[in-house]
């Protein structure tokens, strides 16, 4: 929230501990030379449509792919490599899923999160031939260690080798 709208709370917070709700509504009312009435009713119609308006939950992988028409191994392939992108195994960081989708012919420049591209992901996916979603797995089985221990794995074999030379 910028600030000017949380001096605007505090300033409102203060009005009503000090007049009470039916006094600052009833100069509210009078301010815009209205009912006390029309001003509660407005009042509550926003309480009303604020309750209303429920957060919307994102699909995961597994639910984007109930949705879609593929069958058999190709669909097993897909939740592999939905379950893994999910658990930041496959497509690991945000450059990486900007790249993927890219490579695929879709816009990625405006997404902010991993989440937000999972949809895309799937959909580019849904488009793989089965052999592709394939070698996609068969890269992901590869580098299952993630960088870090492979970055780990080479210093340790640097090491490994300085000592072996002296």
């Amino acid at each position: 929230m910028t600030r000017s709208t949380d001096t605007t709370k505090l300033w409102l917070k203060l009005l009503l501990a000090e007049r009470g709700r039916s006094g600052v509504l009833a100069a509210l009312a009078e301010i815009e030379e209205v009912d006390v009435e029309i001003v509660e009713k407005e009042l509550d119609e926003l309480r009303e449509r604020k309750s209303n308006v429920k957060p919307k939950r994102k699909k995961t992988a597994l639910e984007l792919l109930q949705d879609s028409n593929v069958e058999g191994h190709k669909l097993t392939l897909m939740k592999q490599l939905g379950c893994a992108y999910e658990s930041k195994w496959f497509l690991t960081e945000m450059w990486r899923v900007r790249t993927f989708l890219e490579s695929h012919g879709i816009k990625a420049d405006r997404l902010k999160s991993r989440s937000d591209a999972l949809p895309k992901v799937v959909n580019v996916l849904h488009r793989m031939s089965e052999s592709e979603l394939s070698n996609a797995l068969s890269e992901l089985h590869r580098t299952e260690r993630g960088d870090f221990a492979l970055l780990a794995d080479q210093i340790m074999g640097s090491k490994q080798e300085s000592s072996k030379t002296t």
